[in-house]
Parts: structure tokens; C-alpha cells; sequence
């Protein structure tokens, strides 16, 4: 009942500043905008031999834009400015789990985002023909990704234990997030000895193959060998987010800056 408190507040706050989501908005369709002149542009300049149709390519490069509406790096700089400031107190007197607590002002903070994620993966799946236990599985796959990359940028705000300053790496986080992730082109139209290394990385498995899932004739092997590196990945972050924050507390000052 407590984290329902917390993710009430932080659902309100959102609602409070919905302006911030339609600014977020604009910001991903002129990216796409843009992306998609260039490949339009490439198409008009000869044939392809990606494997993708300019339909295929358009409707690929929609859904890996959009789903940096609910895919961000928001946990990791909440957690250092709470450790920064002294807030990180508040956490610690309280009978709250620090995970727990982010994870429901996470999902508070971009319940409108998620929501608006699953209406665009139905209506794709609308134009596409999937079916609809296919269309669930891969609903279910977007929240358990979503946890996963949660898990994954808080473990990485357990570094403002050690380190002065995060913000820095922010641009590096987000520069991985779009080469990686497959929000500019899919991987599979990199050399394949490349994409081998890369088709499961954390970045990948959040974008570019929930897109290919999508659009792409769906077996269930390929989905459950995606689902399963997504699940080991989650576990992989969380168990070095218990290692780090359990050693970053134990050097925690608390000391509140002016």
C-alpha cells in the first residue's frame, strides 16, 4: 500500500506537468521526422537489398522512436541527485525498499507513456494482421523489458556512491541507447558477425527487437529467446544493484548540500 501511495503522487505530479510529455512528444516526431527523410530519401535513390520494405522500414523506425518515451535514463539521476542532496535520508529512516521505492515513482512518472506504448503496439499490430495472443505476448514482454532497463539504470545511479559527478555520463548512455538500440536503423543490417555480439545487448532488447518482433513474421522461439535474455539481464542488474548499493550505503555520508 505504500508504494501504491508513491506511484498515486508521482502519477499526479505527471498529470500536474503533462505539458513535459507533450514537449517530449514533439521532441521524438521531429527526431523521427527526420530519420525517416533520410531513408525515404534512400529509397527514392535506388533499390534496397536490407530485407526491409520503405513500409516495413517506416513502420520499424515508429515504434523504436516512441519507445524512448518510457525507456529513459531517469532512474539513474534520480538516484544520484537523491544521494547528492542528502534526500537519500528521508529513504532510510522510512520503512521503504530504495528499489522499491524508485520503481513506483517510476511507474508513476510515466504511467501516461506506458499506456500510450501499448495503444501504439496495438494499432501496429492492427495494420500488420498479428494476432492477438501474439499482441499480448508482446505487451507482456514490453513491461518485463521496462523492468529490466529500469533495474539497469538504477544500478548504474549506485555509482554516485563513488563517483562527484553523473551527469556526465548521460550523453555516453544515450549515445549507446541510440546505436545499440536500433533507434536510427535495425541491426540486422549490420555486418553479421557484428550483429551476432550486439542482437542482445540491454539497448537492443528494449527497441530494436520488440520493432522486429512486431513487424517480422513471429515465431516463438525467437520470442522466447528474447524474453529469456531479457529476464537474465534483469537478474544480472539487480544482483550488482544489491552489491553496489549495499557498499555504497556503507560509505553514504548523508551529508545534505547547501
Amino acid at each position: 500500500m505504500k508504494y501504491l501511495f508513491i506511484f498515486i503522487n508521482s502519477l499526479q505530479r505527471s498529470l500536474s506537468y503533462r505539458a513535459q510529455l507533450v514537449v517530449t512528444l514533439i521532441k521524438v516526431c521531429l527526431q523521427l521526422g527526420i530519420t525517416l527523410f533520410i531513408w525515404t530519401t534512400l529509397y527514392q535513390v535506388g533499390p534496397q537489398k536490407n530485407g526491409y520494405s520503405l513500409a516495413q522500414m517506416i513502420h520499424y523506425l515508429i515504434v523504436a522512436n516512441f519507445l524512448t518515451l518510457v525507456f529513459s535514463t531517469g532512474p539513474a539521476f534520480r538516484l544520484a541527485r537523491q544521494i547528492k542532496s542528502g534526500q537519500l535520508n528521508t529513504l532510510l529512516y522510512r520503512p521503504l525498499s530504495l528499489y522499491g521505492e524508485n520503481l513506483a515513482f517510476f511507474l508513476g512518472a510515466h504511467a501516461l507513456g506506458i499506456a500510450l506504448e501499448l495503444v501504439m503496439l496495438g494499432l501496429i499490430a492492427k495494420m500488420t494482421h498479428v494476432s492477438l495472443t501474439t499482441l499480448l505476448l508482446l505487451s507482456l514482454y514490453l513491461l518485463v523489458s521496462l523492468g529490466m532497463f529500469f533495474t539497469l539504470m538504477l544500478t548504474l545511479g549506485t555509482l554516485s556512491f563513488w563517483l562527484i559527478e553523473l551527469w556526465p555520463m548521460r550523453a555516453a548512455v544515450n549515445a549507446c541507447y541510440l546505436v545499440l538500440g536500433g533507434k536510427y536503423f535495425p541491426l540486422t543490417l549490420l555486418p553479421k558477425g557484428l550483429w551476432a555480439w550486439l542482437q542482445y545487448n540491454p539497448f537492443s532488447l528494449v527497441s530494436d527487437v520488440l520493432a522486429r518482433l512486431l513487424l517480422q513474421p513471429f515465431t516463438l522461439a525467437t520470442y522466447s529467446r528474447a524474453f529469456l535474455a531479457v529476464v537474465i539481464w534483469w537478474l544480472i542488474a539487480f544482483k550488482f544493484y544489491q552489491w553496489a548499493s549495499k557498499r555504497g550505503l556503507c560509505r553514504y555520508e548523508g551529508v545534505e548540500s547547501v
